[in-house]
C-alpha cells in the first residue's frame, strides 16, 4: 500500500468531509446509547441523549430509535462514499470505514468500552484462534 499519510490526505481529513462527520456522530451516538443507564446512575455529565429527550420532550425509547435512524444514515454516508467516484483515495474512506465498523463492535449492543468482558471473545476470535482450514 502506498503511503496516504499525505499534505492532501490531511487537509481532507481536517476539512470535515460528510463521510468523516457522520462516522463521528455515529460512534458518539452509539456509545450514548449503551451508556446511557450507567451514566444517568452514575451522575455523569448529560448525555446527548438525555439533551435530545429534553429538547424533544419525548422518553428514552423514541429518542434511542431517533438515534438508531441517524446511525444507520450515518452508514449510508460511508457505503455512499465508497461508490461514488472522488478524487479521495479508497485507503482513506478504508480507514473511516473500518472505524466505523469497530464503533460498531464495541458498541453495537453494550458499552464494551466500559464492559472490556464483552469484547473478550471477539478479539479472542480476531486475534488468538487460529481459523480452521
Amino acid at each position: 500500500m502506498d503511503n496516504i499519510a499525505t499534505r492532501e490526505a490531511f487537509e481532507w481529513v481536517t476539512g470535515m468531509p460528510e463521510v468523516v462527520k457522520d462516522s463521528a456522530i455515529l460512534f458518539r451516538l452509539m456509545n450514548d446509547v449503551t451508556s446511557f443507564e450507567r451514566e444517568q446512575k452514575k451522575g455523569d455529565c448529560l448525555s446527548t441523549l438525555e439533551t435530545y429527550m429534553k429538547e424533544h420532550n419525548t422518553i428514552k425509547e423514541v429518542a434511542i430509535a431517533k438515534f438508531r435512524f441517524i446511525i444507520e444514515d450515518a452508514w449510508k454516508t460511508t457505503n455512499e462514499a465508497f461508490l461514488k467516484p472522488t478524487d479521495v483515495p479508497i485507503p482513506l474512506i478504508e480507514i473511516v470505514d473500518n472505524f466505523n465498523r469497530m464503533s460498531e463492535m464495541v458498541y453495537k449492543d453494550i458499552d464494551g468500552f466500559t464492559y472490556s468482558t464483552y469484547l473478550e471473545k471477539h478479539l479472542s476470535l480476531l486475534f488468538v484462534q487460529p481459523i480452521a482450514i
